[in-house]
């Protein structure tokens, strides 16, 4: 499996699901998502500061940097 991380270069929303709900949540300009996989209506899962999120596909592509790649 492979991994990337990015480091978003603005304040980004995000859904954060816990606990049986979910919140909106904003992932701040310079903070590094490492996406675990893609989820449906085009947003993918990813995880930052040790919780899952979710966030639109679009938006890491027209807001993240990328800061590392491994895996195959």
């Amino acid at each position: 499996m492979s991994y990337r991380s990015y480091r978003l270069t603005k304040d980004t929303a995000a859904i954060l699901a816990a606990d049986n709900k979910q919140d909106i949540v904003t992932v701040p300009s310079g903070g590094v998502i490492t996406i675990a996989g893609v989820a449906a209506d085009g947003m993918v899962e990813a995880l930052w500061a040790g919780k899952k999120i979710r966030l639109f596909a679009i938006d890491v592509e027209q807001r993240g940097e990328l800061v590392s790649s491994q895996g195959a």
